[in-house]
């Protein structure tokens, strides 16, 4: 399926409560409308139990051209295991075994 992602970093405020001012319940709901969908947010700690910044993951489908068309990317077996692994990686993505040849 083909998607498109968007990354968000809103940088915190506030001393003892982290406060996502960057990120109002418009600039979501403009998302919304524009159909991004939110699939994951990450707080970043700078230490001490402080939040720097959030990160926040969206998600929505990207629609492809019709004449053009997809094909499937070719796999590599793993000897060992027989796992499917992406062409030109050097090591299973399942067992660890070389895959260098």
């Amino acid at each position: 399926m083909p998607w498109q992602y968007k990354v968000l970093k809103v940088k915190t405020g506030g001393m003892v409560v982290p406060n996502l001012d960057g990120l109002t319940e418009s600039d979501l709901n403009t998302l919304g409308q524009q159909e991004w969908e939110l699939v994951n947010s990450i707080p970043m700690a700078k230490g001490g139990g402080q939040v720097e910044q959030v990160y926040f993951y969206f998600k929505r489908w990207a629609e492809l051209p019709v004449n053009i068309p997809i094909e499937p990317v070719a796999r590599i077996n793993c000897p060992k295991c027989k796992a499917p692994n992406r062409p030109g990686a050097t090591g299973c993505i399942q067992c660890g075994a070389n895959l260098a040849q």
